[in-house]
């Protein structure tokens, strides 16, 4: 530097003097670093002074390569990711719009950055259609626009929804669009972060395979349907005059029709099962009585085959909530398996007995040739067969296990088994037992059972000790979802429903449960810091919400809620007017379970009480 600063004496030209710069610095043991050099004058007692001011700059430069490098990173991932990337401030400034998000809508990143152009790439009527859902949902207005998109996001959710975008060229297509909000250190958002994933091969798939079940459905059912029944009739009355070999043939031709249709039923289940549309209607049920009513149905196919169908009642009054329709084909399956299986002049034993004090196990057990231990792990799987050879000669798919674990499983309950080779095979399923034959010595504490959604502890607490003052018992469940799974398998009198959820939005939930023919009539009491705006949101629609309590809940208006609720989730109540004692008996044995059942033995007994009493149904004696 010795240059510039002659320089500067002669011509009081200033290169470096006042001027910060980065230069290489080498220390005494010879290593160089990065510096910064700040040359300055100064004048003392009338002497011109140079100064110097050094500042090593490698931690400064290792942060920025390291920024520099992440940077980088960031950038390779956005380029590769094969989903559409894009960010925006908080008021919907696009900052980044990736190589995917070009690809799939044709927009440069110099075209979108910057602006908010958001609304370049969505169809205008999906946005107010959403929009008013979400003002429904969240109970406040929501206009269409930018938040839209945002609106769950900005209240700590993730907006998960299909939309349709819309390419510069005008063409349109289907992408599953996630948006999360981004925060700062301090918890304060900054913007939003929405990953678009073009779906269009998936909807295609999706509408190839409902096309190919709607053709097994009708296109192939309608001609079976009449090959069966021909068969039926030709192996009927008409086979009197059939030569042996020909009653053979067409016995083969029926036997394998009827083959052909179980597969067809299996598939459709099977693909039911996987796209969530299997329908089930679950009520209470006896266990016992469905293996009675199971055996009964499987006798003539077990006779067939030379079996002896015997059942172990451990429990006669195992009460369960269950689809009857389901539960019958998951007996079937098994039953049938058993059967197949077993040798001639064999035992299959059908036991229904208490798992514990929480479930009912059914077990079905074949005297057959047992399971290779190594089939295990497929089992249950589609399509499996330990033995395709013995496969072909007993008859079946390779469904029906795949098919009966889904089943159980959709009941909250569990399917295994125990095999022995050579000797023999047992199923058990265990499904949980019904509340109110838990808690036999209770009985009206448990038809008085309440649910209560509340993600507080504390607060879930306070208000289970105020239920259980006022003779209650009650259940607690901190999630949407796990309350919508307690509400599937337990006939709850009344539902206690916070309206802010870790998972969901409590006046969604109060939706979803009055659509659902399980649960539309449950009593819901609203006990929210929202409680108000609640009301005014859903103010003149028709739900039955009894009553909407501020938090700190009123424990005196809480109790006259639970009395108007209870009225309303009462069990429904039967007269039944008959003068004969034994069908009394069996007519309450069989109802009493889901029903408060009175009777009266004539119609000038029967009168008074009608008159008095309400009830929703009248059982009567015509003769």
């Amino acid at each position: 530097h010795d240059g510039y600063l002659a320089r500067y004496q002669a011509t009081g030209e200033a290169r470096i003097i006042g001027i910060g710069r980065e230069v290489v610095g080498r220390r005494r043991d010879g290593s160089i670093f990065p510096m910064d050099l700040a040359v300055g004058t100064a004048t003392l007692e009338g002497v011109s002074l140079f100064t110097g001011v050094v500042r090593d700059l490698s931690e400064r430069q290792r942060v920025k390569r390291q920024l520099d490098e992440t940077n980088r990173l960031r950038q390779a991932i956005l380029d590769s990711a094969n989903v559409g990337i894009i960010s925006t401030d908080i008021k919907g400034v696009i900052r980044i719009f990736n190589k995917a998000a070009e690809r799939m809508l044709g927009y440069t990143e110099e075209e979108m950055v910057g602006k908010p152009n958001l609304a370049l790439i969505h169809d205008p009527g999906e946005i107010a259609a959403h929009a008013k859902g979400l003002s429904k949902e969240l109970a406040c207005p929501i206009e269409p626009g930018f938040e839209v998109l945002v609106a769950k996001p900005r209240r700590g959710q993730v907006a998960e929804n299909e939309w349709t975008y819309i390419r510069k060229d005008g063409s349109r297509f289907p992408v599953l669009l996630t948006v999360t909000a981004l925060r700062d250190p301090q918890g304060e958002i900054t913007g939003f972060l929405g990953i678009g994933n073009d779906i269009t091969e998936r909807k295609k798939m999706e509408r190839m395979k409902n096309e190919f079940v709607s053709t097994v459905s009708h296109e192939l059912r309608t001609p079976l349907t009449s090959i069966r029944g021909a068969l039926g009739l030709v192996l009927g009355k008409a086979s009197a005059g059939l030569s042996p070999k020909a009653q053979q043939l067409l016995e083969t031709a029926n036997r394998n029709s009827e083959r052909l249709t179980l597969l067809i039923n299996d598939i459709l289940d099977l693909e039911k099962i996987e796209s969530g549309r299997l329908e089930f209607s679950f009520k209470l049920l006896n266990l016992a009585a469905l293996a009675r009513q199971a055996l009964a149905a499987n006798e003539g196919y077990a006779q067939q085959h030379g079996i002896r169908l015997r059942l172990n009642e451990e429990v006669p009054q195992a009460m369960v909530w269950g689809d009857e329709h389901r539960l019958l084909q998951v007996f079937a399956n098994l039953l049938s398996n058993a059967i197949k299986y077993s040798p001639k002049n064999g035992e299959v034993v059908v036991s229904v007995q208490l798992a514990g004090n929480a479930y009912f196990r059914v077990s079905v057990k074949d005297s057959g040739r047992g399971i290779p231990a190594a089939f295990r792990h497929r089992i249950f799987q589609r399509f499996a067969q330990a033995d395709s050879s013995d496969t072909r000669e007993k008859g079946g798919t390779g469904l029906g296990l795949s098919i009966t674990k889904a089943i159980v499983e959709r009941h909250n309950g569990y399917i295994d088994y125990h095999s022995q080779e050579n000797e023999s095979t047992e199923f058990f399923f265990e499904l949980p037992v019904w509340q109110e034959v838990i808690e036999t010595t209770h009985p009206d504490r448990t038809r008085s059972r309440v649910l209560i959604c509340e993600d507080n502890p504390d607060v879930a607490s306070i208000l289970a000790a105020l239920l259980e003052q006022e003779g209650l018992t009650c259940d607690i469940a901190a999630t949407a979802a796990a309350a919508r799974s307690l509400l599937a398998k337990t006939p709850y009198r009344a539902l206690l429903l916070d309206l802010t959820l870790p998972d969901g939005d409590g006046l969604t939930m109060i939706r979803q449960l009055r659509e659902d023919e399980t649960t539309h009539k449950v009593p819901v009491i609203v006990i929210s810091g929202r409680a108000e705006e609640g009301r005014n949101a859903w103010s003149g629609d028709a739900l039955t919400v009894v009553d909407w309590l501020r938090k700190p809940v009123d424990s005196e208006r809480l109790a006259q809620a639970l009395d108007q609720a209870l009225r309303q989730g009462r069990f429904p109540r039967i007269l039944h007017v008959e003068d004969d004692p034994d069908i009394i008996q069996i007519t309450q044995a069989l109802i009493d379970e889901a029903a408060e059942y009175a009777f009266a033995t004539s119609l000038r007994e029967a009168r008074p009480r009608l008159q008095a009493e309400h009830f929703d149904l009248i059982i009567l004696d015509i003769t």
